[in-house]
């Protein structure tokens, strides 16, 4: 894969994930601007926490492994990645202790299943037939397309969302009133770049928050 590396930062340039560079620092990235409090970021609309975790995913007495920066907040009003023509509007990214790259995320929330169909249509035709495989959480089940390539392995999971777990309202200031919103069925889509050499160990692991997906 070709990498023309990255060298602005999310606030200024959506991800290029299509043509991410490992080799990218995290400070260019995420410059200290970003930095809203200790262990704190604000990208845009996007909101990180930065975790480190530990050999078996807790605070334990073994060495630490990796740092993730987890999304805690986001909106679907900005672009903040890209893949070729699709648009992802909130990201994470793991890092080594000593902050080398060893995954990025994106997600693209309330998009049609069309959408992701052109997605899995046209990275097939770049880099060959995904191998769909089937996650499961929460006793729902969910699709998982996988590239491999040299350097890289390239995920995409599909989730449906019916919202029967979200609460909804619309207020109506005129007459002030509030009312329960109607829910509307959607898919998310997560898609995950993670640098070949850390594979087995990202994924062998429990994720939270968007990682969970990543299977």
């Amino acid at each position: 894969m070709s990498c023309n590396g990255q060298t602005k930062p999310i606030d200024k340039q959506a991800l290029n994930l299509e043509n991410f560079d490992f080799e990218t620092k995290f400070s260019t990235l995420i410059p200290d601007r970003n930095k809203v409090d200790i262990g704190y970021y604000e990208v845009k609309t996007t909101t990180l926490v930065a975790d480190t975790i530990y050999g078996d995913g807790y605070f334990t007495p073994e060495e630490p492994l990796r740092i993730e920066y987890r999304r805690i907040m986001s909106s679907t009003g900005k672009t903040l990645a890209k893949f070729g023509n699709f648009k992802f509007n909130a990201f994470n990214l793991i890092t080594t202790i000593d902050g080398k790259m060893m995954l990025v995320n994106a997600l693209a929330q309330n998009i049609s299943l069309e959408e992701t169909q052109r997605f899995i249509k046209q990275t097939n035709e770049k880099y060959g037939e995904a191998t769909k495989t089937i996650g499961e959480f929460m006793n729902e089940s969910y699709d998982i397309f996988t590239w491999e390539l040299e350097d890289r392995i390239i995920k995409y999971s599909i989730v449906h969302d019916d919202e029967s777990n979200a609460l909804k309202f619309v207020v109506d200031e005129d007459n002030n009133t509030i009312r329960e919103g109607e829910k509307v069925p959607h898919f998310n889509a997560y898609i995950y770049l993670i640098k070949k050499e850390y594979a087995d160990e990202i994924m062998s692991k429990r994720g939270s928050g968007d990682l969970l997906y990543c299977k």
